[in-house]
């Protein structure tokens, strides 16, 4: 894994007259777009992991129009993929299917400047973006890429007609857009279910797919959280075949890269969910956060007790809803109903306040253990 290129860039390989047909398809959507009618093809989105500013960006679904002005334009588009998978040095993938077909718009001011944060495509197997805009019709907007192991990193500036791609599971970013408009037709191919036959947009992440994803890049610790993770999104896992296979996931991804500290996170949740090994999870959490002080690589915040952060993490798995838990920001793009987080806080802050009180007062007590011993050390 370490041996391949994060990103692969081929420049100019989209004509303008391409570009011109892929606006005219973005424009049909978003008059088409009528969420009431189940026409959904508009999306401000807002997604990131870790401590990095992320103010959002418009997404316009292109899964039924980008034929529409030309039945030849996908495939055209698609017929980049093995000149990009060549250039990148990675492994081809037979009988894919598209996950996605976007085309994103980040827009920069005074009142915004739009970005992606660092995150994952998840089980795609290749993400390809053709750059639509000019290099001068906007400032910043890099696009961002970095290793597992965090050593290694690579940044592109793209002009129009320009191509860029990446396996899924590489961490990724766009920085803010500053000024101007910067848009960018983004299409995702995988082992899934193709998204002109599905009702929606992009499908989730799914064990099946992610099982494909170690086959193409089995050194990849990324991609065995992910399969761990997705296992057993809502924990404890619905069997104990599926919770081993779970656990075989991580351990390998703890085996890959022993210092990420995402892989820590994601198996200290899985333990603790699990009801179980319960010594090893705030060791696991507690190794997260050694390796990530300022949470470059999360969304989770450290404290100093180790003890708290797995009880405060068990409760917020023991009260999750069935099937909502991801532990990852780059799925979570549907806010929960309000009246379920503020049950969910409550329960929190019950939980918090017990242990406080069981806590403070052991505390109180050694420390009076403490100064006593202190005393009789100065009276000897």
């Amino acid at each position: 894994s370490a041996a391949f290129l994060l990103a692969a860039r081929l420049r100019s390989v989209v004509s303008s007259e391409d570009i011109q047909l892929i606006r005219q398809a973005s424009k049909l959507a978003q008059d088409d777009h009528n969420e009431s009618e189940g026409r959904d093809y508009i999306q401000n989105r807002t997604f990131g992991v870790g401590k990095n500013v992320t103010v959002g960006h418009t997404v316009t679904y292109m899964q039924d129009h980008i034929n529409l002005m030309d039945n030849a334009l996908l495939d055209r588009l698609l017929g980049l993929a093995p000149s990009l998978e060549e250039e990148g040095g990675w492994l081809h993938a037979d009988s894919l299917k598209v996950r996605c077909i976007e085309v994103i718009r980040y827009e920069g001011g005074e009142e915004a400047e739009q970005n992606i944060g660092w995150h994952t495509d998840g089980a795609t197997l290749l993400t390809i973006a053709a750059m639509l805009s000019e290099k001068a019709s906007y400032k910043g907007g890099r696009t961002n890429l970095r290793s597992e192991d965090g050593t290694r990193f690579e940044q592109y500036e793209l002009d129009a007609g320009d191509a860029i791609a990446w396996r899924g599971w590489t961490d990724h970013q766009v920085e803010a857009v500053t000024a101007g408009r910067r848009e960018v037709l983004v299409i995702e191919v995988w082992a899934g279910n193709d998204v002109r036959d599905s009702a929606r947009p992009r499908d989730a992440d799914n064990p099946e797919a992610l099982r494909e994803a170690v086959k193409v890049d089995p050194t990849s610790a990324q991609v065995h959280r992910l399969l761990g993770r997705s296992l057993c999104k809502s924990l404890p896992c619905s069997s104990p075949e599926i919770a081993e296979e779970a656990e075989m996931a991580f351990r390998e991804a703890l085996r890959l890269q022993p210092e990420h500290a995402r892989v820590h996170l994601s198996f200290a949740m899985f333990l603790v969910g699990s009801y179980r090994f319960f010594t090893a999870s705030v060791s696991h959490f507690h190794a997260s956060c050694i390796l990530d002080p300022d949470r470059r690589f999360s969304d989770y915040y450290c404290s100093p007790w180790s003890l708290y952060l797995a009880c405060w993490n068990w409760a917020r798995l023991k009260f999750a809803r069935a099937g909502s838990l991801n532990l990852d920001i780059e799925e979570q793009h549907n806010p929960t109903e309000y009246f379920e987080d503020l049950v969910e806080q409550v329960k929190r802050a019950v939980l918090v306040i017990i242990m406080l009180a069981v806590l403070m007062p052991l505390v109180f007590y050694l420390e009076k253990k403490d100064r006593a011993a202190a005393q009789a050390k100065k009276v000897a």
